[in-house]
């Protein structure tokens, strides 16, 4: 079933995949799914994911603009 709009069966894929990992579900179960029109459908989870890459992020205590900066942070004398 092909999903209608944004929140059609497509909408709800990230939440059922959790259902395994949280021990809600057994993976490979059929789980029953309603939409806002009422309409019903079934959901078969399976398959396989694998970690491709890690990135790590980290902040200067020192840095100038912890918090970001804008043009006329860097451009005040300029735009005066």
């Amino acid at each position: 079933m092909a999903p209608r709009a944004g929140f059609g069966p497509s909408w709800r894929s990230d939440r059922l995949a959790l259902l395994p990992a949280r021990g809600e579900v057994a993976g490979g179960a059929t789980v029953f799914q309603r939409a806002i029109t009422g309409s019903r459908f079934a959901c078969a989870l399976g398959g396989q994911a694998w970690i491709r890459g890690l990135t790590r992020m980290g902040l200067d205590p020192d840095a100038a603009f912890q918090q970001g900066f804008a043009r006329s942070d860097t451009w005040s004398g300029v735009l005066a």
